[in-house]
Order: C-alpha cells, then structure tokens, then sequence
C-alpha cells in the first residue's frame, strides 16, 4: 500500500472508492435523499467538489492506492479554514440548487458539529472512505493515521476531529485514539457522533 496526496490525476479514481464506501451511509441518505441514482450522482459530484476544493487550498487530501489502483481517500483541513475558491462554491451551489432540503440539513449538521467541536486550534478530518472490496484489512487505519500524524507534526495543533452519523464507526474510530466528545439528533432515524484525537508527542 502507498499513500499519495490528492492530485488531478487520481481524483476521479479516488472519488470512485468514496462513492462505493458511503453508498449505505446515513449522512448520505439525510442530505441527499430520493432516488438511487441520482442520489449517487449527487454524491459522487459532492465528493468531487470537496477534493477538488482540498487540492487547489492545499488542505490535506490523501490517498491509499494498492498498486496503481486507489483503494481509499482521507480529506480534511488543517488549522485554516479558508473561503473556497470561488469556481468551487458556484458548483456547490449548483449542486445545492437541485436538492432544496439541502441547506436546511447542511445548517442542522454544521449547527450539532460546532456544539463540540474543540474551541483550541485543530485538524478537521471532514471525508474518510475506504472501497467496500478493502475493509478489513488495515487500509481504514493507515489513512486515519497518516491524516492524524500530520496534526501531531502540525505545531498548534491540539488534535484532530470528525463526526459520523455511523454508529457502528465508534468502535473502529476508539480504537484509532478518539475519544466520543457528544452526539446531537438530526432527525428521529439519525444521531451525528463527534469525536476527538488529542496530538500525540513525537517520539
């Protein structure tokens, strides 16, 4: 296994391996519910907007590949959160215009995130996936590590967050080294779970 940074190069590939990993997510099905198809074309567009947006900040965006082939992806930010270039935005927007809930449940999700995200200065792991055909087999754990280790090498940094609205991701994210920091309802079927990875000193 080989980890790369996000390029144009491996988007497209990268994107794919997201696709497949959150095709059962329930995020994926609260913002964009409805049919299958357009749900996944949806989303695939979603993901594409977000790395596209990590490669042209240069915020973190890695990849794993086993051989030539991605097999997951990671993405996030470091301790800036900058405005998004203004092409990006006007495709997010797009994209928003097609979903009319879409900003509602946007505004719900960042509204529970913020409740606990850490008030200190910190990465924020926004995307981690891995293809169904990869579970299990330490590829989740490699890329969750590399992100971490670039907050615990980052000075200021404090640690690395995210959120899941996977409650079986719990157990998997415990055993990485975050802890649960709080959980908020976003309707009757879904629970969003924010966790937090204090920085690790160097050795």
């Amino acid at each position: 296994m080989e980890l790369v940074s996000a390029t144009s190069r491996n988007i497209h590939a990268a994107v794919d391996c997201l696709v497949s990993a959150f095709a059962g997510d329930k995020l994926m099905f609260y913002f964009f519910p409805g049919e299958r198809s357009r749900r996944e074309a949806a989303i695939r567009e979603f993901f594409t907007i977000l790395m596209d947006v990590r490669i042209e900040l240069g915020m973190p965006a890695l990849v794993l590949n086993d051989g030539q082939s991605p097999v997951g992806a990671v993405m996030g930010y470091d301790l800036i959160r900058p405005d998004w270039p203004h092409a990006q935005s006007a495709r997010f927007d797009a994209l928003v215009s097609n979903w009319p809930e879409l900003t509602d449940r946007f505004d719900a999700y960042d509204a529970a995130a913020k409740r606990f995200e850490p008030r200190d200065p910190h990465f924020y792991l926004g995307v981690l996936g891995v293809h169904p055909g990869h579970q299990g087999n330490g590829a989740g754990r490699t890329l969750i590590d590399a992100y971490c280790k670039l907050s615990d090498e980052t000075s200021g940094s404090t640690g690395t967050y995210l959120e899941t609205g996977e409650a079986e991701n719990l157990g998997f994210y415990q055993y990485c080294g975050f802890d649960l920091v709080g959980s908020a309802g976003l309707d009757p079927e879904l629970t969003l779970y924010c966790l937090f990875r204090p920085k690790r000193p160097s050795l």
